[in-house]
Formats: structure tokens, sequence, C-alpha cells
């Protein structure tokens, strides 16, 4: 129930005794976690701090082609 929170998760990581897994402990949940982060209760921080491809979500795609396209029709203005 404790590793549910995201602050005692990332205490018991950086202890070097993460949290189980599915009935794994030890390397074995570590191993876990690592293939299953988005199971993690700080994922959406975890992306942030991990993820190093440059993806764009819906609405940042959008907002870039909005620009983009406001620019071109005031080129051609």
């Amino acid at each position: 129930m404790l590793c549910q929170d995201a602050r005692i998760f990332n205490a018991m990581e950086m202890a070097g005794t993460p949290c189980p897994f599915k009935g794994k402990i030890g390397l074995d949940a570590a191993r876990a976690w690592a293939e299953n982060p988005e199971m993690r209760p700080d994922y959406d921080k975890w992306v942030k701090e991990n993820v190093t491809d440059v993806e764009l979500t819906k609405e940042e795609a959008t907002g870039i082609g909005i620009g983009i396209g406001g620019l071109l029709l005031m080129l051609l203005l």
C-alpha cells in the first residue's frame, strides 16, 4: 500500500530496496519496474526526467502547426 505513494516509491528506490512488483523483490522487482514504467506511481514525473526522445503531445503538435500556418499566411499577404 505504501508503495502507491510516489514519495515512498522514490525513497525506496533511492535506498536500493525497490518496491515489490507483482510478487518480485530486489533486483527482479527493479528489472520489472524498468520494463513497465507506466505502472510506476510517479510515471508522469519519471517520463519527464528519463525520456530523451522528443515526443510532442497532440496539443503541442497542433499549436506548432497553427503557428507555422499563421506564419505562412502572413508571408502570403
